[in-house]
Order: structure tokens, then sequence, then C-alpha cells
């Protein structure tokens, strides 16, 4: 009974590496294993993956990202100006953090500077949709990009051409849905100070670890060299941080490029699914893919069967597609559960509303991507 509840925890834990794992063992009736099931996994990815999860990691347990929050907190004076500046930070945040990293942040001040209701819940929304949306600007933002822009060798130019008509109009419609935030005067921050110095020693080493892997995302360094350097310098000085990368993630990654290498493998299903990756099909098959598996899978199983020239749809498909279900995203997750354990929680109320806004801004950010496709 013992090993039942601890599979059973594990799995409600690993929800989504269980599933992939269990998609990719059953993919082997497919295709089965051979030299192809090793090749269809891309190292690059991994690589660069994994030294982003620990730089980050490192960072935050450097101070900035706890001192940063505090000082935007203390710059709100109604519900609705905090508001609006936690989802202005979160959107920009994402694009080199992370959108789960920025959640993580920036979350946990909003639940503590703002009162229950309308106010906390609809920002805790708005900031959720701003870091899945602020992190589809860059590379680095979130996985899905990361991964696509190194699958099919984009360049930075080329991946900014393509994503940011979507993320100025994102701003817009973030900076119109505020006006919903009530603009209830605030009493001044609640929640305790950290008190706590930054630690100079992990920003100063983590901050030179982020350029290297900047370097290694515009091409001008090897990602392999990114890694070693990272991997070197984290277990020299900061194994706490190597300790924190997601494995999980990294495992789950494994596991779907077995899974689209094997699926690739037949015919039939090939051609079925290629000759509807074309133009607005891969963006619409992006986008509701994300909403059954996530956005992260989506992009690695359905990359195996776009055409090369045709990247531009699916990635506008499996980054507007983190919008929509709680699952289309993880990084949705992480609010949910941050909202759900904090005092005066509305989880059901909660969702209701994140549904509604997330497919608000889901139909309205695919019918001006379907614009985008037919124009440019």
């Amino acid at each position: 009974m013992a090993v039942r509840e601890k599979i059973a925890a594990f799995w409600k834990k690993e929800t989504v590496l269980c599933v992939s794992l269990t998609a990719a063992l059953l993919s082997f009736f497919v295709t089965p294993p051979g030299p192809g099931t090793v090749a269809s996994i891309d190292p690059n990815v991994l690589m660069l993956l994994f030294s982003l999860m620990a730089v980050v990691a490192g960072l935050r347990a450097s101070g900035l990202l706890a001192r940063a929050a505090e000082l935007l907190g203390r710059g709100g004076a109604t519900s609705r100006s905090a508001a609006a500046a936690l989802t202005g930070i979160c959107f920009f945040a994402a694009m080199l953090l992370t959108n789960d990293v920025a959640l993580i942040a920036f979350v946990p001040l909003a639940l503590a500077a703002l009162p229950g209701g309308r106010e906390k819940a609809g920002t805790v929304i708005l900031m959720t949709i701003a870091a899945n949306l602020g992190s589809m600007v860059t590379p680095i933002g979130n996985p899905q990009n990361l991964f696509l822009s190194t699958h099919f060798g984009l360049g930075v130019g080329e991946f900014l051409g393509a994503v940011w008509p979507t993320a100025a109009l994102s701003a817009l419609l973030l900076a119109a849905a505020l006006l919903a935030i009530p603009g209830t005067p605030l009493a001044g921050p609640s929640g305790a100070r950290d008190s706590r110095p930054l630690d100079w020693t992990r920003l100063l080493l983590h901050g030179a670890l982020l350029l290297v892997c900047l370097l290694a995302v515009l091409k001008a360094l090897p990602v392999w060299t990114a890694f070693v350097v990272v991997a070197a310098a984290c277990l020299a000085m900061d194994r706490a941080a190597l300790r924190s990368v997601d494995w999980a993630l990294l495992a789950t990654f494994v596991c779907f490029f077995v899974l689209a290498g094997n699926l690739s493998g037949s015919a039939a299903l090939r051609s079925f699914v290629e000759n509807r990756m074309t133009g607005a099909g891969g963006l619409y098959l992006g986008a509701g893919v994300s909403q059954v598996i996530s956005n992260v899978p989506a992009a690695v199983l359905l990359s195996a069967f776009a055409p090369a020239g045709q990247w531009r749809p699916l990635l506008l498909g499996v980054d507007i597609g983190g919008l929509g279900t709680p699952v289309a995203s993880l990084a949705s997750l992480i609010s949910l559960r941050l909202y759900s354990r904090s005092q005066g929680a509305q989880p059901g109320r909660y969702l209701l509303r994140f549904l509604f806004w997330n497919c608000v801004f889901l139909i309205v950010l695919l019918a001006a991507a379907r614009l985008q496709l037919a124009f440019f």
C-alpha cells in the first residue's frame, strides 16, 4: 500500500511527466526503438534549458527578485495602480526570467499587498496572462520559445519579427483590462519587509552566467560551451542552484522528443498532420493542442510535423495557446496554487474569471495572428 501511495503522490505531483512518459512508451508501438530514438532527442535544447533554470534559481536565491517586488509594491496608491505595476513587471520580467519565475516572484506580493475579493483575484489573473504573453517576446522567455528557436535555427531578428505584433497588441489589451480593477485606495504595503541583504556574490555570479546564456541564444557562443560554464560555475560556487533545476521538466522534454520522433515515423500520421500544419492550420493546431497538454509539450510534439518554412504559425499558436484553460500553460497552475492558499481565497470564482479573461484574450489574439499570417 505504501508503494501505491508513493506512486499516486508522484503522479499527482508530476502529472505532466507521467503522462508524457506513458505516451512515449506507447509510441513505440508506432515506431519500435532504434537509433532514431536517440537521434530524436535535441541535446542543445536540454543543455540551454538546464543552464537557464540554474541561473534563474541563483538570481532568485540572491534576493534580487524579492527586493524588486518589494520596491514595486510601495509604488501603488490604489488597487488599480498596484495591479498595473504588478502586471507590467510580470510582462517585462517574463521576457528574461521566464513566465513561471515571474509569477513565483511577484504573485505573493499581490496576495499580501492587495485587499481580498475582486482586486486580489483580478490582479493575479492579469499577472498570469501578462507573464504568459510577455514571455513570448524573447527566445528565452519560456521553454517552447527556446525549443522552437533552436529547433528551427531562428535568428533573433526572425523571431522578434514574428512575435512583436502580437506582443504589442497584448500590452494594449492588458492596459484595457486593468480598468476592470477597482481603484480602491491602499493603506500601504502589507506583508513583512524582507530585511535580508542582497547576496552580491550570487547576484554577480548568476548575472554573468545569464550573459553567457544570452550569448548562446544569440548564437555567439556554442550551446555546449554555455552549458559547461554554467554547470562548472554552479558546482564550484552555488550547488543549491543545481538542486533547484526542474529536472522533471527536462525529463518531460526527453519524453516528448521521443514521442514526436516515433509519431513522425508513421508515414500516414505524418501526412495527415503535415497537411494541416501550414498557414492558419498550424496556428489553430498549436493553440488547440496546448489547451489539453499545455503549450510546451504541444510545441515539441507538433514541431516534428511542421515544414521548415512554417515555423511562424506554430510559434504564434503555442505562445497564444498558453491562454485558455489552466493547463494550457503550466505557469498558470503556479498562480492558481498560490492564490488558492491565500487567506479568503475563492478558487471557484477565480477559475470562472480566469476562464473568461483568458478566453477573451485567446480569441482576440488568435484573430489578430490570423490576420498577421495573411498579410506578412
